[in-house]
């Protein structure tokens, strides 16, 4: 049976405040120290629910891959048994937004590289897509940026606001800079299929949005709005679309302060900018 292999970053390490004992050298007050990765504590694992409850009935069993780093002496091992372990038909699903580039801003919460093989080929292929893929920006690979279609072209290069709804709020033609400020209430979504990240073994499915809140609207949104996006292609494939989040209330907030579902986003709106898939044409639509 193929495998929907669940490729799962650990949460943020988190540090222990140790108090000095009595006694000891009051010259430091305090010292801190590492915890490793908490086995249970795995980002994004309910946005990657909504998609496994899609891609199962295409006869796809379900697994998980830890992305955790390991000691330079077992990376050429783990690297083996990787090779392995995900064959080709399977499919590594990636539902945390990869961390390509280094983030120019300080995140609380940030994404920890492992530099291990599999992650290696991971971003590797998420290349053939991006240039650039961080909190704050994300900037479409050449290739990619050619397919938009016509009044589109300044989607090749996107800057998010650093707060939770990560509305963009500049965007560019590639080569060009930035034009003005803009206000809008538009975050973006993407899809990544890359087909083969090694010789032989899995391919990749990256769908993913710009913060932690719309990473998981985005996985709602996309699974009962445009489930047939998550079919399986032919070859790689990007889709690109705009998250147009209504306002929950007359103070214009973007999320309900404790919702009990995700139905506030059944007034959201998903508008198609970019589909390499499609048939014909790279397609573009405003809906």
């Amino acid at each position: 049976m193929k495998l929907i292999h669940r490729y799962a970053y650990p949460s943020p390490t988190r540090t222990d405040i140790l108090p000095v004992e009595d006694g000891g050298d009051q010259s430091a007050k305090s010292k801190k120290r590492l915890r490793p990765p908490k086995l249970h504590a795995l980002r994004d694992a309910d946005a990657a629910i909504f998609y496994v409850a899609k891609l199962a009935p295409m006869g796809f069993g379900f697994t998980l891959e830890i992305n955790c780093p390991a000691p330079e002496e077992l990376k050429a091992a783990r690297a083996a048994a990787a090779q392995e372990r995900l064959r080709k038909g399977d499919v590594l699903l990636l539902t945390t937004r990869p961390p390509l580039t280094p983030e120019g801003t300080h995140l609380l919460a940030p994404i920890p590289r492992s530099n291990s093989y599999v992650e290696d080929c991971v971003l590797a292929a998420v290349r053939r897509f991006l240039d650039v893929c961080s909190r704050e920006e994300v900037a479409l690979s050449e290739a990619m940026a050619a397919n938009l279609p016509k009044g589109f072209e300044d989607r090749a290069r996107l800057k998010f606001q650093m707060r939770a709804p990560a509305f963009f709020t500049h965007k560019a033609r590639r080569g060009e800079p930035y034009g003005d400020r803009l206000r809008t209430r538009r975050s973006v979504g993407f899809l990544l299929f890359a087909r083969e990240i090694w010789e032989n073994g899995p391919d990749l499915l990256c769908p993913f949005g710009m913060s932690g809140p719309m990473n998981l609207v985005w996985a709602y949104l996309l699974t009962v709005k445009h489930p047939e996006w998550l079919a399986v292609p032919e070859g790689d494939r990007l889709v690109m679309a705009d998250i147009v989040a209504a306002a929950h209330d007359k103070g214009q907030a973007v999320f309900p302060e404790a919702p009990d579902t995700l139905a506030f986003a059944d007034r959201w709106r998903v508008e198609l900018v970019l589909d390499t898939g499609a048939p014909g044409p790279a397609t573009a639509r405003r809906g």
